[in-house]
């Protein structure tokens, strides 16, 4: 149930250099002035009014990341309670473990990659991967920002999930065997189970969950904590998840319907126009999402969509 790194560690900064398929020179180059290769993409203000703020990287920054995901995330053997980022596994496959449980409860972290710290990111390249120290050190600075890790990098989903690696499958394993489920996207943690915890049970397990996160210095945002019983509306992801099965909510479906509608009305005046093409693949995206939880549904609007489709 622990995720592993299946290939031997890496010993050396020239090993490292070889792994990643780039000189050492370069390798270290880019390490020592990784600050400066970061820059702010994005600042999205949230409803609490906080600002969230992701990053990019610069090519020569970039292209060693994108070797680093590639050459060591990748390879990882993530167990199948990590849903976030990793091939096959979204918020959908997330919420179906979970649908139609008695009890839920979702849990969520605050800030999480601005409080994930420099040193929890090295010692995942110590303990986890087993890499040297050297090897460790130059990793930490290419894929942290001034101390933390910068949400947005192509490197940052890979670092959230193995971050808990060394508490989160004994945590995995209590719930199992007190036979509950448990899943975690990104910074969403989820617990479910066909029963109703005790008080002294659902204590204990929510000091767990805390405890976990507080060992490496991240905080649970006990704002966004909520327990839903059977018989109440259950969501996971914004989709319901009470039936047996995730379904998006009717308002949403209704949403959905309303855009092939727009674009059929669009394309009365024509279809060649950058703000048709526009909403025809935004609509097209959001039947696709569609067609994964309301297939039959799902198909009848691509078969209109198929109807109308952009000329060039």
């Amino acid at each position: 149930m622990s995720a592993y790194y299946p290939h031997k560690p890496i010993a050396s900064i020239e090993s490292l250099a070889k792994t990643l398929d780039v000189t050492e020179a370069e390798l270290l180059e880019v390490a020592q002035n990784s600050d400066s290769l970061f820059f702010v993409a994005k600042c999205v203000k949230k409803e609490n009014g906080k600002v969230r703020v992701t990053y990019d990287a610069r090519p020569a920054l970039k292209n060693i990341h994108d070797r680093i995901k590639i050459a060591l995330f990748r390879v990882v053997k993530y167990p199948f309670y990590l849903q976030g980022g990793i091939s096959g596994r979204d918020y959908i496959s997330n919420t179906k473990i979970h649908a139609g449980k008695k009890f839920l409860i979702t849990e969520d972290v605050s800030n999480f990659f601005p409080s994930i710290q420099d040193s929890v990111v090295k010692k995942m390249w110590l303990y986890f991967f087993h890499f040297s120290p050297e090897v460790a050190d130059v990793l930490t600075k290419l894929t942290t920002h001034n101390g933390f890790v910068p949400q947005g990098a192509k490197t940052s989903g890979y670092i959230a999930n193995l971050i808990l690696w060394d508490k989160e499958p004994v945590l995995v394993e209590y719930l199992r065997k007190k036979g509950m489920s448990y899943s975690r996207l990104v910074d969403d943690i989820t617990i479910s189970c066909d029963y109703k915890p005790s008080k002294k049970l659902l204590a204990s397990m929510i000091s767990d969950v805390y405890g976990m996160l507080l060992s490496k210095d991240v905080k649970p945002n006990r704002g966004k904590h909520k327990i839903m019983t059977q018989g109440e509306k259950q969501r996971i992801h914004n989709l319901n998840v009470d039936k047996g099965r995730p379904s998006l909510p009717k308002s949403k479906r209704a949403d959905i319907r309303a855009a092939v509608f727009q674009c059929e009305e669009m394309a009365k005046y024509g279809r060649k126009t950058e703000e048709y093409n526009k909403l025809f693949n935004s609509t097209v995206g959001r039947v696709a999402t569609m067609k994964r939880l309301h297939p039959t549904q799902a198909t009848i609007l691509r078969n209109r969509l198929d109807m109308i489709k952009p000329k060039k």
